[in-house]
Protein backbone atom coordinates (compact mmCIF):
# COMPACT_ATOMS: atom_id res chain seq x y z
CA UNK A 1 0.00 0.00 0.00
CA UNK A 2 2.77 2.34 0.95
CA UNK A 3 4.66 1.42 -2.19
CA UNK A 4 1.64 2.21 -4.35
CA UNK A 5 1.13 5.53 -2.58
CA UNK A 6 4.80 6.35 -3.05
CA UNK A 7 4.67 5.69 -6.78
CA UNK A 8 1.44 7.65 -7.13
CA UNK A 9 2.99 10.64 -5.41
CA UNK A 10 6.14 10.26 -7.52
CA UNK A 11 4.04 10.08 -10.69
CA UNK A 12 2.12 13.22 -9.71
CA UNK A 13 5.37 15.02 -8.95
CA UNK A 14 6.80 14.01 -12.32
CA UNK A 15 3.67 15.30 -14.04
CA UNK A 16 3.87 18.56 -12.10
CA UNK A 17 7.55 18.96 -13.02
CA UNK A 18 6.81 18.25 -16.67
CA UNK A 19 3.95 20.75 -16.70
CA UNK A 20 6.07 23.36 -14.95
CA UNK A 21 8.94 22.78 -17.39
CA UNK A 22 6.60 23.02 -20.37
CA UNK A 23 5.07 26.23 -19.06
CA UNK A 24 8.51 27.66 -18.41
CA UNK A 25 9.62 26.79 -21.96
CA UNK A 26 6.39 28.20 -23.38
CA UNK A 27 6.76 31.51 -21.58
CA UNK A 28 10.46 31.72 -22.41
CA UNK A 29 9.64 31.16 -26.07
CA UNK A 30 6.80 33.68 -25.91
CA UNK A 31 9.09 36.27 -24.34
CA UNK A 32 11.67 35.56 -27.02
CA UNK A 33 9.08 35.87 -29.81
CA UNK A 34 7.69 39.07 -28.28
CA UNK A 35 11.20 40.49 -28.03
CA UNK A 36 11.87 39.67 -31.69
CA UNK A 37 8.51 41.15 -32.67
CA UNK A 38 9.30 44.34 -30.76
CA UNK A 39 12.66 44.57 -32.51
CA UNK A 40 10.97 44.03 -35.89
CA UNK A 41 8.30 46.63 -35.10
CA UNK A 42 10.94 49.12 -34.03
CA UNK A 43 12.94 48.45 -37.19
CA UNK A 44 9.84 48.91 -39.37
CA UNK A 45 8.99 52.10 -37.52
CA UNK A 46 12.51 53.42 -38.07
CA UNK A 47 12.31 52.47 -41.76
CA UNK A 48 8.99 54.32 -42.08
CA UNK A 49 10.49 57.34 -40.35
CA UNK A 50 13.41 57.26 -42.78
CA UNK A 51 11.01 56.97 -45.74
CA UNK A 52 9.00 59.95 -44.48
CA UNK A 53 12.13 62.04 -44.00
CA UNK A 54 13.40 60.91 -47.39
CA UNK A 55 10.14 61.96 -49.04
CA UNK A 56 10.35 65.33 -47.30
CA UNK A 57 13.84 65.83 -48.70
CA UNK A 58 12.59 64.74 -52.12
CA UNK A 59 9.77 67.27 -52.04
CA UNK A 60 12.24 69.97 -51.05
CA UNK A 61 14.23 69.11 -54.17
CA UNK A 62 11.14 69.51 -56.33
CA UNK A 63 10.24 73.05 -57.34
CA UNK A 64 6.50 73.62 -57.17
CA UNK A 65 5.11 75.93 -59.82
CA UNK A 66 1.76 77.08 -61.14
CA UNK A 67 3.03 78.33 -64.45
CA UNK A 68 0.46 77.86 -67.15
CA UNK A 69 1.28 76.55 -70.60
CA UNK A 70 -0.07 78.82 -73.33
CA UNK A 71 -2.60 76.64 -75.26
CA UNK A 72 -1.80 78.37 -78.56
CA UNK A 73 1.89 77.49 -78.46
CA UNK A 74 3.09 75.29 -81.28
CA UNK A 75 5.72 72.58 -81.14
CA UNK A 76 7.15 70.44 -83.91
CA UNK A 77 7.39 66.71 -84.45
CA UNK A 78 10.69 65.17 -85.52
CA UNK A 79 9.25 65.31 -89.06
CA UNK A 80 8.80 69.08 -88.64
CA UNK A 81 5.01 68.89 -88.45
CA UNK A 82 3.53 71.75 -86.43
CA UNK A 83 1.18 70.68 -83.62
CA UNK A 84 -0.37 72.27 -80.54
CA UNK A 85 1.43 71.57 -77.31
CA UNK A 86 -1.93 70.78 -75.71
CA UNK A 87 -2.29 67.75 -77.98
CA UNK A 88 0.40 66.00 -75.94
CA UNK A 89 -1.80 65.92 -72.85
CA UNK A 90 -5.18 65.40 -74.50
CA UNK A 91 -5.19 61.75 -73.44
CA UNK A 92 -3.75 62.24 -69.97
CA UNK A 93 -0.93 63.80 -67.98
CA UNK A 94 2.63 63.20 -69.05
CA UNK A 95 6.08 63.67 -67.61
CA UNK A 96 8.22 66.14 -69.56
CA UNK A 97 11.95 66.62 -69.71
CA UNK A 98 12.78 70.07 -71.03
CA UNK A 99 16.24 70.72 -72.46
CA UNK A 100 16.93 74.48 -72.72
CA UNK A 101 18.69 75.77 -75.83
CA UNK A 102 21.84 76.66 -73.89
CA UNK A 103 22.20 73.25 -72.20
CA UNK A 104 25.49 71.41 -72.29
CA UNK A 105 24.51 67.88 -73.27
CA UNK A 106 27.80 66.32 -72.31
CA UNK A 107 27.27 67.34 -68.69
CA UNK A 108 24.23 65.06 -68.31
CA UNK A 109 25.18 61.86 -70.08
CA UNK A 110 25.23 59.79 -66.86
CA UNK A 111 21.76 60.97 -65.89
CA UNK A 112 20.43 60.23 -69.37
CA UNK A 113 21.68 56.66 -69.12
CA UNK A 114 19.89 56.37 -65.78
CA UNK A 115 16.68 57.78 -67.29
CA UNK A 116 16.93 55.28 -70.14
CA UNK A 117 17.16 52.43 -67.65
CA UNK A 118 14.29 53.78 -65.55
CA UNK A 119 11.95 54.79 -68.38
CA UNK A 120 9.87 51.67 -67.81
CA UNK A 121 8.82 53.14 -64.46
CA UNK A 122 6.75 55.93 -65.98
CA UNK A 123 6.14 54.18 -69.29
CA UNK A 124 7.66 55.29 -72.58
CA UNK A 125 4.29 56.58 -73.75
CA UNK A 126 4.18 58.95 -70.75
CA UNK A 127 7.65 60.45 -71.16
CA UNK A 128 8.11 63.45 -73.49
CA UNK A 129 11.36 65.27 -74.26
CA UNK A 130 11.13 68.88 -75.48
CA UNK A 131 14.24 69.99 -77.39
CA UNK A 132 15.20 73.38 -78.85
CA UNK A 133 14.59 73.30 -82.58
CA UNK A 134 18.03 74.58 -83.60
CA UNK A 135 19.75 71.79 -81.66
CA UNK A 136 17.05 69.15 -81.83
CA UNK A 137 18.93 66.67 -84.04
CA UNK A 138 22.09 67.15 -82.04
CA UNK A 139 20.35 66.42 -78.74
CA UNK A 140 18.33 63.52 -80.16
CA UNK A 141 21.56 61.84 -81.25
CA UNK A 142 22.99 62.43 -77.80
CA UNK A 143 19.92 60.92 -76.12
CA UNK A 144 20.05 57.84 -78.33
CA UNK A 145 23.75 57.36 -77.64
CA UNK A 146 22.91 57.33 -73.94
CA UNK A 147 20.23 54.63 -74.05
CA UNK A 148 17.36 57.10 -73.96
CA UNK A 149 16.26 57.05 -77.57
CA UNK A 150 12.77 55.59 -77.05
CA UNK A 151 11.33 58.77 -75.58
CA UNK A 152 8.80 60.90 -77.45
CA UNK A 153 10.83 63.77 -78.93
CA UNK A 154 9.39 67.14 -79.92
CA UNK A 155 11.05 70.40 -80.91
CA UNK A 156 10.22 73.94 -79.81
CA UNK A 157 11.24 77.33 -81.13
CA UNK A 158 14.42 78.43 -79.40
CA UNK A 159 12.77 81.49 -77.87
CA UNK A 160 9.81 79.50 -76.50
CA UNK A 161 10.13 79.47 -72.71
CA UNK A 162 8.08 76.54 -71.45
CA UNK A 163 8.86 77.53 -67.88
CA UNK A 164 10.73 80.16 -65.92
CA UNK A 165 13.33 77.43 -65.46
CA UNK A 166 14.09 77.66 -69.19
CA UNK A 167 16.28 80.62 -68.29
CA UNK A 168 18.68 78.18 -66.70
CA UNK A 169 20.91 75.95 -68.80
CA UNK A 170 20.00 72.88 -66.75
CA UNK A 171 17.46 70.36 -68.15
CA UNK A 172 14.45 69.88 -65.89
CA UNK A 173 11.42 67.64 -65.39
CA UNK A 174 7.84 68.74 -64.90
CA UNK A 175 4.29 67.45 -65.32
CA UNK A 176 1.45 69.23 -67.12
CA UNK A 177 -1.97 69.04 -65.49
CA UNK A 178 -5.34 69.19 -67.30
CA UNK A 179 -5.58 72.93 -66.57
CA UNK A 180 -2.24 73.29 -68.43
CA UNK A 181 -0.26 74.25 -65.35
CA UNK A 182 3.26 72.94 -64.81
CA UNK A 183 4.00 71.19 -61.54
CA UNK A 184 6.74 69.27 -59.76
CA UNK A 185 9.79 70.68 -61.46
CA UNK A 186 13.04 68.88 -60.78
CA UNK A 187 16.43 69.81 -62.15
CA UNK A 188 18.38 67.05 -63.84
CA UNK A 189 21.63 66.47 -61.96
CA UNK A 190 24.92 65.95 -63.71
CA UNK A 191 25.48 62.92 -61.52
CA UNK A 192 22.45 60.60 -61.22
CA UNK A 193 21.29 59.96 -57.67
CA UNK A 194 18.50 58.25 -55.78
CA UNK A 195 16.27 61.35 -56.02
CA UNK A 196 15.79 60.75 -59.71
CA UNK A 197 14.46 57.24 -59.07
CA UNK A 198 12.22 58.43 -56.23
CA UNK A 199 10.95 61.29 -58.37
CA UNK A 200 9.99 58.99 -61.25
CA UNK A 201 8.22 56.61 -58.86
CA UNK A 202 6.41 59.52 -57.19
CA UNK A 203 5.18 60.93 -60.51
CA UNK A 204 4.13 57.49 -61.75
CA UNK A 205 2.19 56.55 -58.60
CA UNK A 206 0.51 59.90 -58.07
CA UNK A 207 -0.08 61.39 -61.51
CA UNK A 208 0.31 58.94 -64.36
CA UNK A 209 -1.92 56.09 -63.18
Amino acid sequence: MRTTLFFNILFVLIIIVCIATSLHCYYDRKIHIDRLQNIENKKNSEINDIKIKYQQVLFQQMKASNERINPIWNIYSVNDEKIKITSLVDQGKKLFLRVPANSCGLCYDLSLKTIGEMMEIVGKQNFVVLLPRSRGREFMTFFKENNCGDALFYFTDDDLAISMMDNNSIPFFFTIFPDLTCHHHLYLDKEPNEFLFEYLVFIKENYLN
